[in-house]
């Protein structure tokens, strides 16, 4: 779509179909699917290392398990227990502590919204 509304030229903002002019469009250039600044990023990354890639993946992945996962879990199980720790506290020091964290819980990133 983005190469053919390239070809037709109904929005001038677009780039040219070449990098070298607009109304000079070579043979070859008409029967491309992707753009020439798509063909480059494309052989680009055919070039990279495909194992290394793979496991910066698997990385993202495990960090992305660990911040949200399993912080979410641990959120659940750190409010259960300090409600259990200030159950005995009278009213005023239960509102202070349950602020407190709250507004340290809500400053950390990892930490999901309502459990």
């Amino acid at each position: 779509v983005n190469q053919a509304v390239r070809r037709i030229g109904i929005n001038p903002c677009s780039q040219p179909v070449n990098e070298v002019e607009c109304t000079t469009v070579d043979d070859d250039q008409t029967d491309k699917i992707l753009t020439v600044r798509a063909e480059r990023q494309l052989t680009r990354m055919r070039a990279w290392n495909r194992a290394k890639v793979f496991t910066y993946a698997i990385y993202w992945g495990i960090a992305f398990m660990i911040l949200y996962v399993l912080v979410a879990k641990l959120t659940v199980v750190f409010l259960s227990w300090m409600i259990e720790k200030v159950e005995d506290f009278n009213l005023i020091a239960v509102t202070a502590i349950m602020a407190g964290v709250g507004a340290m819980m809500f400053l950390l990133p990892p930490v999901p919204g309502v459990p």
